[in-house]
């Protein structure tokens, strides 16, 4: 958002003051509740898991990242039209831009030290995000990856 006001020639000095909360959205297919399926997922995945979702905010539940752990998987059937998906739900990222914010933003940084505060003040990233949605059932993984471009 700030990177693309700044394309737009918006005054630098203009864009924090102005800007209270900064969101980001991809949709996913949801998976079908009719076919849906479960597998175990194998250790690479697990490491992967734990490893994205390890600095989540304390008030983030998710549930036990053990070997015995079972993700969404798409199968397809009559009511989804052999995808293994019917619907969609949103990935999102968000942060707040607060008085320290605004001064980083005022000091032009690039985007990766701009998302690296996001993150240091609590920002959950869409990436994490759709790791989530997959363990609650909504989503796969495929899908999160496909989206989001994280692989």
């Amino acid at each position: 958002t700030i990177a693309r006001l700044l394309s737009l020639k918006a005054d630098l000095s203009n864009i924090g003051p102005a800007v209270n909360l900064v969101v980001a959205q991809r949709l996913v297919r949801k998976i079908c509740s009719r076919c849906a399926g479960s597998k175990t997922v194998d250790a690479q995945i697990l490491a992967q898991l734990k490893k994205e979702l390890r600095n989540l905010p304390k008030n983030i539940k998710i549930p036990a990242l053990g070997p015995e752990l079972k993700v969404p998987q798409a199968k397809g059937c009559s009511f989804c039209n052999q995808t293994g998906y019917r619907g969609r739900v949103g990935l999102f990222e968000a942060f707040l831009v607060d008085d320290e914010m605004e001064k980083i933003i005022l000091k032009n940084p690039p985007l990766g030290v701009l998302r690296e505060e996001a993150i240091k003040k609590g920002m959950i990233t869409m990436y994490q995000d759709g790791l989530i949605k997959i363990l609650e059932g909504k989503t796969t993984l495929e899908e999160v990856e496909r989206v989001t471009g994280n692989e």
